[in-house]
């Protein structure tokens, strides 16, 4: 499986002309890091290589789209912008207010943020072509800043491709489990529970049995399952991941909500 995959990042605080760049994967191997490129630091528009930077003007959910900031001036539409880990694509321009902006681009999922957090924008950015993921889900990526040869960590990136669920009655629920130092667990079990009875598929009439799923992470921490979406089901189905086995580090997920999609992040339905 091979993908093309766009790396965005805020601009380090410190960049000046003499910055670079470095762009590490563990495309190989996973956990192993080797540089991929380095690149100069890019002029934000203004001779300058630090980012455009203000602060959030009334805090948002995770499931708002309009977002107003303190200055909007140096923003604009179709550009990104982080807020805390979040990155968000602007759209709707009105002097300081974005209308109809996309949260949680990339792997980052959408989140609350409070009002008056910094947000700064994304002009920095890498297009890494013809990536093999192979049997893999999911590649790391760690970006790098490099001023008088001192390096330090810019970013650290997630670039995640679900597999296609077999069929359109389905969506692929997925997630990447790590330890509290971002290192990926493998082998760790994750067990999804269909506990409702007498569900049934809409276009066929083929009955949902009760049953219990298992799998567990793979060497980058990833697992999925297969769970039937929302509209392709008549019933009211609901459903149980839990991550780990036994007491110690067990977490219990319900679910209850999927998506018409053919992939999304366990943390968006439960």
């Amino acid at each position: 499986m091979t993908e093309e995959v766009t790396l965005r990042w805020a601009a380090s605080s410190e960049a000046t002309a003499a910055s670079t760049y470095g762009i590490y994967s563990d495309v190989t191997t996973s956990g192993t890091f080797v540089l991929l490129a380095s690149q100069a630091a890019t002029d934000r528009g203004d001779g300058t290589y630090t980012p455009y930077t203000t602060t959030l003007n009334g805090g948002i959910t995770d499931t708002d789209i309009e977002i107003v900031l303190t200055d909007g001036t140096n923003f604009a539409d179709s550009s990104y912008i982080a807020i805390g880990k979040e990155s968000i694509l602007l759209d709707g321009k009105s002097t300081h207010t974005f209308s109809t902006c996309t949260r949680g681009v990339g792997s980052g999922l959408p989140a609350a943020h409070l009002t008056a957090v910094a947000v700064n924008a994304m002009h920095e950015s890498y297009v890494a072509t013809s990536v093999e993921f192979g049997s893999r889900n999911v590649v790391r990526y760690r970006i790098t800043h490099t001023l008088s040869a001192v390096e330090s960590i810019a970013s650290e990136l997630l670039a995640i491709v679900p597999t296609v669920p077999p069929n359109d009655n389905l969506s692929t629920c997925y997630g990447v489990l790590n330890d509290i130092q971002g290192n990926p667990l493998p082998s760790i079990p994750v067990r999804l529970t269909i506990s409702d009875a007498g569900d049934y598929y809409a276009d066929t009439g083929e009955l949902m049995h009760m049953e219990t799923e298992s799998t567990s992470t793979d060497n980058d921490g990833y697992f999925e399952v297969y769970l039937p979406r929302d509209v392709a089901h008549a019933g009211s189905q609901t459903y149980t991941l839990t991550v780990a086995s036994g007491e110690a580090g067990q977490v219990i997920y319900a679910i209850t909500t999927v998506a018409d999609a053919n992939a999304f992040h366990f943390l968006e339905a439960s």
